[in-house]
This record gives structure tokens, C-alpha cells and sequence, in this order.
């Protein structure tokens, strides 16, 4: 399903459901894992979300191994 076919269905089920979804667009940050892979296409959701009734744009989520300083989950977690 395309990035923006999910934005439709999220905000048709918010309206059937009479409630509001906060939604996260989330950018692959290098991981090769999920997310869109431009700025493009992240701004292009964001504005999308954000002209939805029901929906809020709230931000970013990436996920960023990469970027992680500390390896010990103990530590980290807290």
C-alpha cells in the first residue's frame, strides 16, 4: 500500500471511530529498514496528515542504530 493510501485509511477509520490519531512519518535514517528515503516524500506526508480532519501531525520517527553511543542496555534503558 502506498504512504499515502495508509494516511486515507487512517483517516477514515478516525472518522468512523469519531476519534483523532496522532501520527508519527517516519524517515529511514540509514538502517535500510522502513520509512520514507527523501525529504520529499517525508514533507509531502506531513502535509498530507496535517490537511486530514481527524488526523494531527506530531512528528518524526526514525531509527538510527548508528547513532547509539552507549551498547549497555542497561544503561541505555534508563
Amino acid at each position: 500500500m502506498h504512504n499515502a493510501d495508509n494516511v486515507y485509511a487512517l483517516a477514515k477509520a478516525a472518522l468512523v471511530k469519531g476519534t483523532t490519531i496522532y501520527c508519527l512519518v517516519e524517515f529511514e535514517a540509514g538502517m535500510n529498514r522502513c520509512g520514507v528515503n527523501t525529504f520529499e516524500k517525508f514533507y509531502e506526508l506531513a502535509v498530507l496528515i496535517s490537511k486530514c480532519p481527524h488526523l494531527v501531525f506530531e512528528g518524526i520517527q526514525a531509527y538510527a542504530r548508528q547513532f547509539f553511543h552507549e551498547t549497555d542496555y542497561e544503561k541505555r534503558k534508563n
